[in-house]
Formats: C-alpha cells, structure tokens, sequence
C-alpha cells in the first residue's frame, strides 16, 4: 500500500489518486487470474504451461493451502479409521 502524505487542501486529489492506484491493481489482478484460468482451461499444456500454473499457485498461496487441507483431511481419515480393524484402506494412511 503506498503512503500518502497531505496537506488538508490536498485530500480530495490524493483520494482520487488513491482510488485510481487500486482500480490499476484491481484490474491488474483481475487479468492475471484470468489468464490463469485460461491456462488452467487449455488442452494439451506444454511443460512452460504447468511450469506457470505452478508458479502462479505457489505465489498466490494456492499451493500451501492445499497441503495444509490436505494433512487436516488425512489426520481427520486417520482419526476415522483408528477404530476400525486394521484393512488396505487404513494402511495407506500410514
């Protein structure tokens, strides 16, 4: 977030300045998720195409929280399973 320093004559054009940084950021984050999108969308992805879907969910987040789900989705199976008799399906857990 830029800083902002002014005067009391100045708020009225530092608030429109302000609105005009945020609706560039906006739209500059709306076009690249929609180029993710696009990509993700796209048959026949080349190993550049994966490589930037990747990039993409690593910067955005996506990927960590997906790993996180992931072992809070494993530990509630797990928890499920300990009382069960012991099958292939409880194995694979382990």
């Amino acid at each position: 977030w830029p800083v902002v320093i002014v005067g009391i004559g100045n708020l009225g054009q530092a608030l429109a300045n302000y609105a005009s940084y945020v609706e560039d950021q906006s739209a500059q984050l709306l076009e690249k998720a929609t180029q993710f999108v696009d990509l993700y969308k796209k048959e026949g992805k080349s190993e550049k195409d994966i490589a930037d879907i990747v990039k993409f969910m690593e910067k955005s987040g996506g990927l960590e929280y997906t790993r996180v789900r992931a072992r809070e989705f494993s530990s509630f199976a797990k928890a499920t399973l300990i009382p069960i008799r012991p099958w292939p399906a409880s194995q694979i857990l382990n």
